[in-house]
């Protein structure tokens, strides 16, 4: 099911995003005419160039699907297995020292679209983070319902991973 959701939200919005970019060409230029066209020039270029990103965003599904579709099938031939009783982890003998943040922020190099992508990854990571920290909890709390709360939980990945997929088209398009 969520296979199915990501792939259907994925090529409807690209594909409206594409009949936009080229409908407003058209327009621009047959409808419009006069010094509307560059307006349709532009609109022609960014249509070929959210091409070029939908390819992007297709290699990018096909190996989510991939490692989905991979945990789908262990899960689904998983036997249940016990709760096993681990000893604890001894204490940790190194002493951290502490970070400077004038130091991080020095050592920072690079494009600044690299940058800004990795701190639009946080927001996702948090959120994925919450999701699976929640299932993990209505599990604990009502084990009968861990089928159905599984499936809720990548429904919430996939719209949560959505913001990582703005983030990183966001970086593209300000970066380079």
């Amino acid at each position: 099911m969520t296979l199915t959701l990501r792939l259907l939200m994925n090529m409807m919005v690209g594909h409206l995003l594409l009949v936009l970019f080229f409908s407003a060409t058209q327009f621009f230029l047959f409808t419009m005419g006069g010094w509307w066209s560059a307006l349709a020039a532009g609109s022609l270029a960014f249509g070929f160039v959210f091409t070029l990103f939908e390819i992007l965003v297709a290699v990018l599904q096909a190996y989510v699907f991939t490692i989905l579709t991979a945990v789908y099938i262990q899960l689904a031939v998983a036997e249940k297995h016990e709760r096993a009783r681990l000893p604890p982890h001894p204490p940790n003998p190194r002493k951290e020292k502490p970070v400077d943040a004038t130091t991080v922020l020095a050592d920072v190099t690079g494009s600044i679209a690299t940058v800004g992508y990795g701190l639009a990854a946080i927001g996702p990571a948090i959120g994925v983070g919450i999701v699976v920290g929640k299932t993990i909890e209505g599990v604990a709390r009502q084990p009968e319902l861990a089928g159905r709360l599984q499936v809720l939980m990548w429904i919430g990945i996939a719209f949560t991973e959505a913001l990582a997929f703005i983030g990183i088209a966001t970086a593209f398009i300000f970066g380079f």
